[in-house]
């Protein structure tokens, strides 16, 4: 009787042993994917921060970038005004210079006229007129 207990016993706790090993099994397995998961989330945490540290560093270059584009658009815009008035000025310059030159011209006939006059005077004068003149 005691045998056929003990047989008993042992009957039953043969599932449970088995039971238990499946559980430990089954639990050993889900640790080793937990661990696995945390690993791989650990990989994709730092993966995500290295992409955001990368986009950070973009998004910072793209700053530089556009300020020096905007730096050099005001420098255009200011090449463009300060040739826009060269323009204007040179065009006052040409035509103060032909004006000048037009002036020029009339003085220089003026002159030849001044010079073509008294060389006529000179040579009508004759100092015997002079003389009788006085």
């Amino acid at each position: 009787m005691i045998r056929k207990n003990i047989l008993f016993v042992c009957l039953l706790s043969v599932p449970l042993l088995i039971s238990g090993q499946t559980s430990n099994s089954v639990i050993e397995k889900m640790r080793r994917e937990r661990t696995d998961m945390e690993e791989q989330i650990a990989r994709q945490e730092k993966i995500l921060t290295s992409t955001e540290n990368d986009i950070s560093s973009q998004v910072s270059n793209l700053d530089i970038i556009t300020a020096r584009l905007r730096e050099r658009t005001r420098m255009l815009d200011r090449t463009r005004a300060e040739i826009r008035s060269l323009d204007k000025e040179s065009g006052r310059l040409e035509k103060e210079i032909s004006e000048l030159e037009q002036e020029y011209d009339q003085c220089k006939e003026r002159y030849a006229e001044a010079c073509r006059f008294y060389q006529h005077q000179n040579s009508s004068f004759n100092p015997i007129t002079f003389i009788l003149a006085t």
